[in-house]
């Protein structure tokens, strides 16, 4: 079942998939567009790559009227911005700091997505100020910035924006994933707890798996840690952390101790107080592992999975909407996510469409896919496709789902909903479509006022300055602990030098005396000592002059 074409309000240049197969990478034509436009012009990625690639299992859907999709994509997106403010409780001033962001948002308290005043949603629409700018203003206030992010220092870019935002996610990965020096040190990081536990439960199996395993970390990311007990019928899970909370509280190796009992897997979380490493530690979590394989099989089989996934997650981190225990989307949930589209998008299923190749494309799609399409409170995710929520509540046990929440099926036991504590459906929703509005409204006004922007990504991602001071410090401890490891290396040979010329003079010394006394005892007794022939005879011809010269005088 196809969606219908969504009707722009004005005008917009199509996205083009710059390096669809067969046919070569074009630059999407310049569209004419008025001076200002009143309200976003969506480009829906989907018209121009072939159509819609939403899968559905069509023994789920009796007609349009089941069909979730129908209802959300159909309706008229001209006001669509207009509407995200008033069912946000934004103003003008709030909208235009969580579209454009701060200039770091995590650092601090990031701009909220809901005011004090914000109710149910049922609150009256508010007369625009007309002094105050519109959305589409601010978008093009923020092109106009010269100042590049991290990613993007000393880069050149295609011309063609899509093209140039799949650019810049490949700059940013390369600039965001883990140095061979952070690993080390979260190695270190890793070895300290693994020793200090063992201790404590040496008849436990000590494991790491999650972000840390499959290579998805970013420089904030936690380091998931569980102890494994033979049998764990006999093993209570509460007790086993307490006494690692009171281990860790024990240790100066680690701060921010603290014992979350309430979470649905409890853990005990902490810093690791010289590198500044937080850590998850929990129990009997066998299931992390099979996780662990399958995103790794997942990311063999697609390509696009790891640099969208490493984007996605920088994306709700910035606006603190990575949290599960705070009503986020974990890694794992965003995996899911973007399997569901990758696994079902018709040009990858016929390779008509090289994912490595488009990645800006396949972002675009995604965003518009959870921000403009889906309708969450009808649809559950699959890693295959998507089927109507009211049906998948068969498949997970215990309470009712939660229309209001995401409903996110686990690849790997499909009794397992991943989005069941992701009570911030709306503001997770709301942020992805943000960042849709954003990007696309960019590109058709780079197009029509014949501009090229220094960044596209930048737009919606940022990386907090404390991120950087922190990597900054854990480049100058692993520094400093080479520096120590030269130092150390070189004393322990001066060390070894030293016992090895020590160990020389005495062999030399206890050579010598060997021989002074061989000497000696040959002096008194004549003949053969110790088998030494040469030595014997010089020795005994010696002793015989001197036996002679005694004997002449005495006569």
């Amino acid at each position: 079942m196809s969606l219908s074409p969504v009707p722009p309000a004005v005008a917009a240049p199509p996205i083009s998939a710059p390096n669809a197969s067969p046919s070569p990478a074009t630059s999407p034509a310049p569209a004419s567009a008025p001076a200002d436009l009143a309200a976003p012009a969506p480009v829906c990625a989907r018209d121009t790559l072939a159509g819609d690639f939403i899968s559905f299992d069509e023994s789920d859907n009796d007609g349009d009227g089941d069909n979730p999709w129908i209802q959300t994509a159909d309706a008229p997106l001209s006001a669509d911005v207009e509407a995200m403010d008033s069912d946000h409780g934004l103003d003008d001033d709030e909208l235009a700091r969580k579209v454009l962001g701060t200039d770091y948002a995590p650092s601090g308290t990031p701009p909220p997505w809901r005011t004090e005043s914000s109710g149910s949603g049922n609150s009256k629409k508010r007369k625009r100020d007309a002094t105050k700018p519109s959305f589409v203003e601010l978008v093009e206030e923020r092109l106009m910035d010269s100042k590049r992010p991290p990613w993007a220092v000393g880069k050149t870019y295609s011309d063609n924006l899509t093209v140039m935002l799949h650019e810049e996610i490949i700059d940013f990965v390369e600039y965001i994933q883990p140095t061979k020096e952070e690993h080390f040190l979260r190695e270190m990081a890793i070895a300290s707890v693994r020793k200090m536990l063992l201790t404590e439960f040496p008849s436990a199996e000590f494991s790491v798996f999650g972000s840390f395993q499959t290579m998805l970390y970013l420089p904030h990311s936690d380091i998931d840690m569980a102890l494994s007990f033979d049998d764990s019928r006999y093993i209570n899970p509460t007790s086993i952390l307490s006494r690692v909370d009171r281990l860790l509280r024990r240790s100066r190796d680690f701060t921010k101790i603290e014992f979350v009992r309430s979470a649905r897997v409890p853990i005990v979380k902490a810093v690791h107080a010289q590198f500044g490493f937080a850590i998850d530690i929990s129990v009997n979590q066998k299931n992390g592992h099979h996780t662990v394989k399958a995103v790794q099989q997942f990311m063999r089989e697609h390509t696009a999975l790891r640099p969208l996934t490493l984007v996605l997650k920088m994306f709700m981190f910035c606006r603190e909407l990575n949290e599960v225990y705070h009503g986020g989307v974990s890694s794992y949930t965003i995996i899911t996510m973007l399997l569901s589209m990758l696994q079902t998008h018709p040009l990858l299923v016929r390779k008509e469409l090289h994912a490595e190749e488009n990645l800006g494309v396949l972002l675009l799609e995604w965003l518009e896919l959870y921000g403009v399409c889906f309708d969450h409170r009808k649809v559950t995710v699959i890693s295959d496709g998507f089927r109507i929520k009211d049906r998948e509540a068969k498949y997970f046990p215990g309470p009712p789902i939660n229309p209001m929440f995401l409903s996110i099926r686990d690849p790997t036991d499909t009794s397992n909903d991943l989005a069941r504590g992701s009570r911030q459906a709306p503001e997770i929703i709301g942020a992805i479509r943000w960042a849709y509005y954003t990007l696309t409204i960019a590109i058709a006004r780079c197009h029509a006022l014949k501009r090229k922007p220094v960044s596209l990504l930048g737009l919606i991602l940022a990386v907090d300055p404390s991120i950087l001071e922190a990597r900054q410090a854990l480049l100058d401890i692993h520094k400093e602990l080479d520096v120590h490891s030269d130092k150390l290396i070189a004393a322990q040979n001066k060390r070894r030098n030293d016992e090895r010329s020590a160990r020389q003079v005495k062999r030399d010394s206890r050579a010598a005396t060997e021989k002074a006394e061989r000497a000696a005892a040959a002096a008194v007794g004549g003949g053969r000592i110790n088998g030494v022939g040469s030595l014997t005879g010089s020795v005994g011809k010696k002793t015989e002059v001197v036996e002679f010269v005694e004997d002449d005088s005495d006569e």
